[in-house]
């Protein structure tokens, strides 16, 4: 038994130490997940679409490998250049998920990656890399439930809260969300009304271990993964507390 843990942490550190930094259009997607669980058919059922107002379009964050994307430095000019939706992700666009139950709520976490992240006139300030997220609050884990409540990620590190989202804000199951930034905030993402894309969904446990590891161990610069096994319990908390604190 010492010897096969052994053996497989050192496939592990080979795996990690072998990954790099590819460039923000050559990470090529996983696969959207299979229906095979419990969870995957609900978080499939309750996927939001993504509108993107300004700025990037989400692209993947790591590939099978375990190889990261380098994102994009910005730019002097406000604007998306080359990562916007007009040339959109070459090798195909990701969303990450992950379940899990949470007090008296199943809480489905949907997030994105960006190759940047820029801040609207007047004030101009940029950076290579972001991540934002959702939280779909189900009152059970059912592809019949009903969504209490949706929390984003805005700016700060604060969340958003839609508890129950408008009708106008759903379509059918999928919860519609915007990507955008104001004057004197870095992009982030709320609930809306306009319609918006989909994105190939991966699940956490699909994810390949190469994949897992870098999005734990992996430094996006200022940009947190908030999927990851550090940062997943820690966001959970605050968006549910902002929920309840709410109600």
């Amino acid at each position: 038994m010492g010897i096969q843990i052994f053996i497989l942490l050192t496939i592990g550190l080979l795996a990690s130490a072998q990954a790099s930094e590819l460039d923000f259009d050559l990470v090529v997607p996983f696969p959207e997940t299979e229906p095979t669980t419990k969870e995957d058919k609900v978080a499939l059922k309750f996927k939001p679409s993504l509108y993107i107002r300004q700025g990037c379009y989400p692209y993947p964050a790591v590939d099978e490998d375990g190889n990261t994307n380098a994102g994009l430095a910005p730019k002097l000019l406000y604007g998306a250049g080359k990562c916007d939706a007009v040339y959109g992700a070459s090798q195909g666009s990701q969303v990450y998920g992950r379940v899990k139950e949470y007090a008296d709520s199943w809480a489905i976490m949907y997030a994105w990656y960006f190759p940047k992240d820029t801040a609207r006139i007047p004030y101009y300030w940029g950076r290579r890399h972001g991540w934002e997220n959702v939280i779909v609050w189900l009152n059970e884990l059912s592809e019949n439930a009903t969504i209490d409540a949706v929390t984003a990620s805005g700016p700060g590190d604060d969340y958003s809260v839609s508890a129950p989202p408008a009708a106008s804000m759903v379509n059918g199951t999928n919860v519609k969300i915007q990507y955008q930034n104001t004057i004197g905030t870095m992009h982030y993402v709320k609930v809306a009304t306009s319609p918006g894309r989909f994105q190939d969904l991966v699940m956490w446990d699909d994810l390949t271990d190469a994949a897992r590891s870098s999005l734990n161990d992996h430094k996006f610069n200022k940009a947190e993964v908030p999927i990851n096994d550090a940062n997943f319990p820690t966001n959970l908390k605050s968006a549910y507390d902002a929920w309840k604190n709410e109600s």
